[in-house]
């Protein structure tokens, strides 16, 4: 199946493979082209190697390495107009306001809802 039209891009970034594969099927299932990354650090290398192949870095918060916020640091640094979306199931630990200090146009909790993520990649589209 190819992807629509107005679809989005994304590099996901979640260091749990099962995560990844749930949230891949949900953002695909919107109509988007989803590539995984379970390394942050792997992640940004692949945004330095080609700044403008996605239109999206949707990163998990927690993980080994690299938080998702300082990800999403590096990234915008490496592309300023990246679309950066931050999901976390502990957000009491990051909250919107740093999120939107950090550049990072959304935060989403987990478990994450098929329609109000729908919704949001709408408006950030």
């Amino acid at each position: 199946m190819s992807p629509e039209p107005n679809a989005l891009r994304i590099l996901l970034v979640d260091d749990e493979p099962a995560v990844a594969r749930a949230v891949s099927r949900l953002l695909v299932s919107l109509g988007n082209e989803v590539t995984v990354e379970h390394d942050p650090q792997m992640a940004e290398e692949r945004l330095r190697r080609d700044p403008h192949a996605f239109d999206m870095l949707f990163t998990d918060q927690t993980m080994p390495g690299m938080t998702g916020d300082a990800l999403a640091r590096h990234a915008l640094a490496i592309r300023p107009e990246l679309i950066v979306v931050l999901c976390s199931g502990y957000s009491e630990h990051y909250q919107l306001d740093d999120a939107a200090r950090d550049g990072v146009r959304a935060f989403v909790t987990k478990p994450i809802d098929r329609t109000a993520l729908r919704d949001l990649l709408a408006s950030l589209a």
